[in-house]
């Protein structure tokens, strides 16, 4: 059932009971909403009453209608304000086309332009920005990353391990790894196409979310261990720390990479993907520009490197709205 904000009719029964000192689940539960729902209510509009000594705080209806009235017209307000100014429309355009969330263009506008104020809009505003372009026919939001069913693990896959003797645990992995303390502590995937036509290998490093990604031609170990060379070989020693992997056959040569690239491969747990987490968030990046559905096979090299380097220079809220790219080579 689609979320309705309260009524008037609502808002009156719950300062009612209120002063009868009802608690908010039970006023919850007799209007049939959540307690949060109840408690966010009264604890935004509440009014403050006495002096500095004997203070007391009651909720009044007829204030809350008022401040709910007043969100609704500052919220209208915001849009306009969008559609009004022609530069910060156009930057917010900008950062769609670039694939960066509503969220990502709000933080980054904060470092592009630190001293103007007039330079700021929130990510809510660009989402109903969006969502007024879509009811005028518009096409925007098409650059929105679009919500797909998660990918389900095939279990008993006839797939198996072999040749992966020897593998250190994801358990032994060193604290400053865990911790995203340096550069250098990479995790890797392959990510398959429609059909198995075409793969990609990617690897990030845990502390930017700096991201390398090629075609490899097959899923036999040798071609893998070959990408994950050509990938990592081009950045200096410090830069190569560790390696963090998935428990697939494609990996089964890892010994090969700890001898000439990083000091050590680690393996996750099996059916454990949360633990290569920040791997298997820019493995979703990358399918907004390749839905699973594609056939990876087709892609060309140069729209790969594209996207990558859209990926890389994209601002992360966990960066403080600094890119990857500015992280990885700032450090």
């Amino acid at each position: 059932m689609p979320y309705q904000h309260l009524s008037n009719e609502e808002r009156d029964e719950i300062a009612q009971m209120r002063y009868l000192g009802i608690s908010f689940s039970e006023i919850g539960r007799r209007l049939g909403r959540s307690t949060s729902t109840i408690s966010r209510e009264v604890n935004r509009n509440r009014c403050r009453f006495g002096s500095n000594r004997y203070v007391r705080w009651r909720y009044l209806s007829s204030r809350a209608i008022q401040c709910a009235r007043q969100r609704r017209s500052a919220a209208k307000c915001s849009v306009d304000r969008v559609l009004d100014d022609v530069e910060l429309l156009e930057y917010v355009k900008n950062g769609l086309r670039q694939r960066w969330s509503p969220e990502q263009i709000s933080g980054r506008l904060l470092l592009d332009h630190p001293k103007d104020s007039r330079m700021r809009v929130s990510h809510e505003t660009i989402y109903q920005w969006l969502r007024h372009d879509k009811r005028n026919g518009g096409q925007w939001y098409l650059f929105l990353r679009q919500s797909k069913r998660a990918r389900r693990k095939k279990y008993g896959s006839s797939l198996r391990r072999h040749g992966m003797q020897n593998q250190t645990s994801i358990d032994d992995r060193p604290q400053a790894a865990n911790r995203r303390q340096r550069i250098g502590d990479w995790e890797g995937d392959t990510v398959e196409g429609k059909g198995h036509q075409g793969r990609l290998l990617t690897l990030v490093d845990r502390k930017s979310r700096y991201t390398a990604a090629l075609k490899v031609k097959s899923k036999y170990s040798a071609e893998v261990m070959g990408a994950i060379k050509r990938a990592l070989q081009q950045f200096p020693k410090d830069c190569r720390r560790t390696l963090t992997l998935d428990n697939g056959t494609e990996f089964s040569h890892f010994k090969r990479i700890e001898r000439s690239l990083v000091r050590k491969v680690y393996f996750a747990h099996p059916y454990c993907s949360w633990e290569r987490g920040t791997n298997e968030n820019t493995n979703g990046l990358l399918r907004q520009y390749f839905p699973k559905q594609s056939d990876l096979s087709k892609i060309s090299h140069q729209l790969l490197a594209s996207v990558v380097s859209q990926i890389n220079n994209r601002p992360r809220k966990c960066l403080n709205w600094r890119t990857p790219k500015e992280v990885f080579f700032d450090s």
